[in-house]
């Protein structure tokens, strides 16, 4: 039995490296299998990214004339690697290994939401988000989109937490991941709406208050 596993474990590993080394050829072949990711990567992101580095508050006063649709947040903390000296091409490497998080955050949430299936199938379906064309041509021409995504899948593993346990800090962890999805892509705040309407139908009033206050805080 023990080899099985270990020869399991050495299967999927092999399948890891050969899906995670074909982003990285992608990476080198500026592959764009959604057609619109590297066009927002030159004409939105990398113009931002580069004024931000030179001027981050005359560049957030002027945002709107860079036609950027979405949050400045991950673009500022990308200019500050710009600033310190990494190339454009290293800083899109970066994005590529961070991105690799939402499918380790998705293993997490179908393994905590399917523990009685093989944790096998579920890893072999965490990783078909490496063939998702939007999945690798995002995470190859760096998205806030993608980063909102990893903290949103962050914040249903809380709330995966909370169903089975009923426990307060599983909403507040919950409420954190949503309102930094949020920030990141304003794309996911609408999902506030969701949770908070089941709060409200499971929990007292008192901690609907505190839900509501701490909200705020955030926002």
């Amino acid at each position: 039995m023990i080899k099985s596993a270990f020869s399991n474990n050495n299967k999927t590993l092999l399948i890891f490296l050969f899906l995670y080394l074909s982003l990285i050829c992608g990476f080198y072949m500026d592959e764009n299998l959604n057609f619109g990711a590297i066009g927002d990567w030159f004409h939105t992101d990398k113009p931002v990214i580069e004024a931000l580095s030179e001027d981050i508050k005359k560049t957030l006063l002027d945002y709107e004339k860079f036609g950027h649709r979405h949050s400045p947040l991950y673009l500022i903390f990308l200019s500050f690697f710009y600033k310190l000296g990494f190339s454009l091409d290293l800083i899109r490497f970066l994005h590529l290994n961070l991105s690799i998080l939402l499918i380790y955050y998705f293993y997490k949430c179908l393994t905590f939401k399917f523990d009685q299936i093989d944790k096998s199938i579920l890893l072999l379906i965490s990783f078909s988000l490496f063939l998702s064309p939007t999945f690798r041509s995002l995470s190859i021409w760096p998205s806030t989109r993608i980063i909102g995504m990893i903290f949103f899948v962050m914040a249903i593993y809380e709330f995966l937490k909370y169903k089975k346990f009923r426990k307060e800090k599983y909403i507040f962890k919950n409420l954190v991941f949503l309102i930094l999805s949020s920030y990141v892509s304003p794309n996911f705040s609408v999902f506030t709406l969701f949770f908070f309407f089941h709060y409200i139908k499971k929990e007292s009033f008192k901690l609907i208050i505190k839900y509501l206050i701490f909200c705020g805080i955030l926002s």
